[in-house]
């Protein structure tokens, strides 16, 4: 495809660009193998982006469920669970570990 004969809806600065680009990467093997890599650092940047946001909300649900047990405990007027103990568990034993608690609150109260 020529650059200079873009159909009316690819004519703008930005396809033009991209398709002078490609005409040159086709050419030059070195540039070729340059573009890749430039591409598999964005890939591998982009999958380490999401990967550590997946990791950080993790995290924060963890804390958050750590500090829910927390306070049933405490409303329970129990010593509260280790960090430890309570670290080590997935986050939905510990999701179980919150409904129990929560029972154990409601049948106090009723």
């Amino acid at each position: 495809m020529d650059p200079d004969a873009l159909p009316p809806a690819l004519q703008t600065p930005v396809f033009q660009m991209a398709m002078k680009e490609l005409i040159m990467v086709k050419k030059d093997e070195a540039m070729r193998i340059r573009y890749e890599d430039r591409l598999e650092s964005e890939r591998a940047y982009e999958t380490d982006v999401r990967m550590s946001r997946q990791e950080g909300e993790k995290l924060g649900q963890l804390k958050e469920k750590i500090s829910s047990i927390r306070m049933l405990d405490r409303l329970l007027g129990r010593s509260e669970t280790s960090s430890d103990g309570l670290n080590a568990f997935s986050l939905d034993e510990l999701d179980r570990q919150i409904a129990v608690l929560e029972r154990q609150l409601q049948d106090i109260r009723q």
